[in-house]
């Protein structure tokens, strides 16, 4: 059943979501087409680098990304703080990379000059729009879906739609429920079986961070020779040591409405991700070892329903995912009683 996409978003209020976009019936974003047999697998490479070149443009933190044949997951949080801090002279720089100012006022393309800039400045109802725009996941989402639908049907010779409609958007609630997303969408490419380690998951957030971890460990010691830093597929999305600039880092994500951090270092995290992923490829069931219960004691979750979560987060929520009382707060808002998914989080979350 359709619903306002103000149900889940609230507008001008900081929050932290999940989305999935997904091509319609047999579109590609990359993989071989088993009927076809066409490699579409430059595809994932267009829509990577339009994330990270919007990650400099939005004021929407990006906290995990995977890109996968048919679809795509972002984790993002949402600022409206950092945006309305801009003074207007940012806000028409940065909507002028997306769009021509020019064209506001001359119906004709070109470069931003004093003139033109002066004549943004001189309309607050314009700026006012903008500022709003670039807080938002609806249009951050169409940036991304938009050029990548048009330049695929270009190379495919058709017209019509590409993707699946809107986008699926999840609302993340609390600390757990965001690093559970997080480790599901980190592990996606493996669950596909793309890849058998999260090192050499290709177009993952989670590659990045550990090719940026390495190289950054390599250059501290003194090592400055590249070669030193292990080759990743797709070395064309830039320097190692700035393969993770456009991602939140690990020890800075804040979440809730108290802001609250994890106190969680980028190396536990990454070995979360790899302890969860080896026991999804054994098919194991049960505890998750030792060495990671202060990390899930502190995360206020238990360790049982770990794996099940981070394995089956895409289906077992629908708008909102997090501890039961904040699901029911957020149900309270939109005038519903519940939302699917409360019976899980009572398993999942302390």
């Amino acid at each position: 059943m359709p619903y306002a996409r103000n149900s889940v978003v609230q507008p001008g209020l900081p929050g932290v979501y999940h989305c999935i976009s997904r091509c319609v019936r047999r579109a590609w974003i990359c993989g071989i087409d088993r009927l076809t047999k066409k490699n579409y697998e430059h595809r994932r490479r267009w829509i990577y680098r339009q994330i990270q070149w919007l990650s400099g443009i939005f004021g929407i933190e990006i906290l995990a990304c995977a890109v996968l044949s048919n679809h795509y997951h972002l984790v993002l949080k949402v600022n409206p703080d950092v945006v309305h801090g801009w003074s207007d002279e940012e806000v028409v720089r940065r909507w002028n990379k997306i769009y021509s100012v020019r064209k506001y006022f001359t119906r004709m393309k070109g470069e931003l000059d004093e003139k033109i800039m002066r004549m943004a400045l001189d309309r607050p109802d314009l700026i006012q729009e903008w500022r709003s725009r670039l807080c938002s996941i609806s249009w951050l989402m169409k940036q991304i879906n938009e050029p990548l639908a048009r330049r695929a049907n270009k190379e495919d010779g058709c017209k019509g739609r590409f993707w699946e409609g809107r986008f699926k958007c999840q609302h993340l609630a609390d600390q757990g429920a965001v690093l559970a997303c997080m480790v599901y969408v980190d592990l996606n490419s493996i669950r596909a079986k793309l890849a058998e380690t999260p090192e050499t998951s290709d177009f993952t957030s989670v590659q990045d961070r550990i090719v940026a971890s390495q190289a950054k460990q390599i250059m501290q010691a003194g090592n400055q020779n590249s070669d030193s830093i292990q080759k990743w597929p797709d070395q064309d999305r830039g320097p190692a040591h700035q393969r993770a600039d456009w991602l939140t880092p690990i020890d800075e994500i804040r979440v809730g409405q108290e802001n609250q951090g994890w106190l969680l270092k980028l190396e536990e995290y990454l070995e979360l991700v790899d302890e969860t992923g080896r026991f999804m490829k054994e098919g194991k069931r049960g505890a998750i070892s030792d060495n990671l219960s202060p990390i899930l004691v502190r995360m206020g979750l238990r360790k049982s329903s770990w794996l099940h979560a981070t394995q089956h987060f895409g289906n077992r929520f629908y708008r909102v995912c997090g501890h039961v009382h904040r699901m029911m707060d957020a149900a309270k808002q939109v005038g519903q009683s519940w939302f699917q998914g409360m019976g899980f989080s009572r398993k999942v979350f302390q």
